[in-house]
């Protein structure tokens, strides 16, 4: 059972309440724990919990399973077998009470018959609604927790109706608490470490595994985890926009590094590009993507949207595409080209938290923003990117202290 940190059960005593408050609907609400998910026969990839269930319990460990029946509340704990509790240990009721709040935890058995009662006579249940088996926007296949626990449910009651969660809990999380907030302020400083690091010691690497070794090294020395896969890109191979390195590619002239930790398991997210500065078309490209993001920045306040903000942004890099000489007439199709992705997201459990990008931005929310321009031609690609918190009069960066190229050499 991983620690909670900072978040004591108070927070997730509260996340439950939003939830019962902001759902209208008398529906039992089930959520459900991630499961682990078989590398080979006998080993299971590095366990991810289900950010939605964090919030609602502080519980990392999988297949555990949620019920919110009006103000009664349930944890059922996972099937164990002696084997199982031989070679992963016992799970301590006591601790997932401590940390969640939730007084009530059954063993599988006894948590089941009494979920199955309740199924038996219930028209509507609210829950997150399964995803599909296979991605095909991010080719991957999904965890299958959900799609089971539906199964689970029709499989007692097939005439039950679901009612899906997602838009609660995109809202719930848009707006950070104070413990999100200084968990996140954690992780954007332990960001801007990292960077300040490398960049100390840029003139000594050669390649990309020369700092994906050294980012190894910080790693393991200050306990620190990854928010997402770091991107280390030489040269062209910035052009890949979720580029995984082998290792091989030179980055003596240029390297475009994406790397951000997380901190209770909330996210940074920071992309610097370094290169170098006796070449005049990088500083010409640099300074041209450095505008659009202080121009971006310039937008980012309450009641603004993140809609409009990319719209005007787009409009603003096109116009800095033409001086820089890619681009002749400026089109969303033309300006795509060299910028093809979003400007920004939303951030917090997820790197890429839920959002709404029409909806106004209002304080306690975070989000990045990360302009790039990327030109295969030429064989480079550079991008910036900073975490920012919406505060009353605008914003507050969060990872401002990872030295960009013009600050490290003012």
């Amino acid at each position: 059972m991983s620690d909670t940190g900072i978040f004591s059960k108070e927070f997730f005593i509260g996340n439950r309440q939003k939830l019962r408050t902001g759902f209208v609907g008398e529906a039992m609400i089930i959520l459900t724990a991630n499961g682990k998910l078989e590398k080979t026969p006998d080993q299971t990839y590095p366990f991810k919990q289900d950010s939605n269930f964090w919030y609602m319990t502080g519980i990392n460990d999988p297949e555990f399973v949620l019920v919110i029946d009006g103000e009664k509340e349930f944890l059922i704990l996972p099937e164990r077998t002696e084997v199982n509790i031989k070679f992963d240990g016992a799970i301590d009721k006591d601790t997932i009470k401590n940390n969640s709040g939730i007084k009530k935890v059954y063993e599988y058995d006894k948590g089941w018959q009494l979920l199955n009662r309740k199924i038996k006579k219930a028209k509507f249940i609210a829950t997150l609604s399964p995803p599909p088996i296979y991605d095909p926007k991010h080719n991957v296949f999904t965890n299958p927790a959900k799609r089971q626990l539906a199964s689970t449910i029709l499989g007692v009651n097939q005439n039950v109706q679901f009612i899906d969660l997602k838009t609660n809990f995109v809202a719930l999380r848009q707006m950070k608490q104070p413990e999100e907030i200084k968990a996140m302020r954690e992780a954007a400083k332990e960001s801007a470490k990292i960077y300040k690091n490398i960049y100390s010691k840029l003139s000594k690497f050669s390649s990309e595994r020369d700092i994906d070794l050294a980012l190894k090294t910080i790693l393991l020395k200050q306990n620190l985890e990854l928010a997402y896969e770091p991107i280390i890109a030489g040269g062209a191979n910035a052009n890949t926009l979720h580029y995984q390195t082998d290792g091989s590619g030179n980055v003596s002239d240029i390297v475009l590094l994406d790397i951000g930790v997380e901190r209770s398991g909330y996210a940074s997210d920071v992309t610097r590009t370094y290169f170098d500065v006796t070449n005049q078309r990088y500083q010409d490209i640099h300074k041209a993507l450095m505008d659009v993001f202080n121009y971006a920045c310039s937008l980012v306040m309450p009641g603004m949207t993140m809609l409009v903000i990319e719209q005007r942004t787009r409009q603003f890099m096109g116009e800095k595409l033409r001086e820089v000489g890619l681009v002749d007439v400026i089109s969303p199709e033309s300006t795509a080209q060299f910028f093809p992705h979003g400007l920004g997201h939303f951030i917090g459990l997820d790197v890429h938290d839920g959002g709404q990008i029409d909806k106004p931005l209002e304080p306690g929310m975070a989000i990045t923003i990360e302009p790039g321009i990327y030109i295969e031609d030429e064989g480079f690609g550079m991008r910036f990117e900073d975490t920012l918190l919406i505060t009353e009069t605008g914003y507050e960066n969060l990872t401002s202290d990872a030295p960009g190229i013009e600050e490290s050499d003012s």
